[in-house]
Order: structure tokens, then sequence, then C-alpha cells
């Protein structure tokens, strides 16, 4: 098995991805920190083609796309690993996540803050959304490159979904 993929061990900060999108072309991710939850992904707005050298990485100016949890095991297997590149401090900065349901509450969770709560009778998904909360969910490989290929938002697929309390499917 010369060609098998080597699975990769636990993912840290400044660790640096391709996103496979098709053909020759990648998109690029960086962990930025490991929270409770799991690990918290910087994705850059550039795509282009693979690159011929890891190191290629640290030239290229990227500006960010969005910041998501990604499953773990996603940029183990499915995402060509370029190099560990340290996080500066002020790139740890985030938008808070939120979680819940429909049909109750929303809770709001930052890093070094209580959480905060928000009736689902007065705010929906949308509004979550539009008050700079990004859903805490670990997103899936399916998911990242519609994000990136396709400049699809990160959001769950529908709010019937949501109301049911059950795990939903990103896009």
């Amino acid at each position: 098995m010369a060609n098998a993929k080597k699975k990769r061990g636990k993912i840290l900060a400044g660790d640096a991805f391709e996103i496979p999108l098709g053909g020759n072309k990648v998109g690029y991710c960086r962990a930025l920190v490991r929270e409770q939850f799991g690990v918290i992904f910087e994705i850059y707005n550039e795509t282009g083609e693979a690159l011929k050298k890891e190191d290629d990485f640290s030239k290229i100016a990227l500006s960010r796309k969005s910041v998501a949890y990604i499953n773990e095991e996603v940029p183990k297997c499915d995402w060509r690993f370029l190099g560990n590149f340290p996080v500066h401090e002020k790139s740890i900065q985030y938008p808070p996540f939120f979680y819940g349901s429909s049909t109750s509450s929303w809770t709001v969770t930052e890093p070094h803050r209580a959480d905060k709560y928000f009736s689902a009778k007065e705010y929906t998904y949308d509004d979550m959304l539009r008050l700079g909360y990004s859903h805490l969910v670990l997103w899936l490989n399916d998911s990242i490159i519609k994000h990136v290929r396709d400049n699809k938002p990160l959001r769950w697929e529908s709010e019937e979904v949501l109301s049911n309390d059950t795990v939903g499917r990103g896009w």
C-alpha cells in the first residue's frame, strides 16, 4: 500500500491544510486553537492550484473567509497537510458560537465569558446569525468544500432539522 494516505495524529494550532475542491483546485485552512468542543479552523477566501511545495503556503497572502469547528477526522484523512505555521495571538480572535433548539432556547458560548441564553420564541436561527454568532457544529468535508468552492454559507440545511433536536446535515 505505497499510495495509501498516512493518517495524521492530533491536530495542533497552526497546522495548515489544502482542501481539495475538484480538479487541481484547492482551498486553504489552518487550525487556530483547540477548545473543549474541538478544533477551531480559520478558512480562507483564496483558492488556487495545489501547491508544489508545502512551504509555499507561507508565501500566499490569505484573507479570512470564516471561522468554524471542523470535524477533526476530515483534515486528517481527506486534506493535504502543509505544515505547522505559528498562529499569532491576534489570529485567535473568533466570533462567539451558538447552539440549541429553535423550539426552546439558544446558548451562546465564548471563551472566558459566562454563557448567554436567548429565547427561541424571540430569536430565530437567522436572527442568531445576523447578531454575529456562528453555529457551533462540527462541519464535515462536503459542507466545507461547498463553502469554499461554491461560496455557500456554513448554515444548517433546514430549520426543521433544528426543531427536531436531532443531528442535522450541513449544506
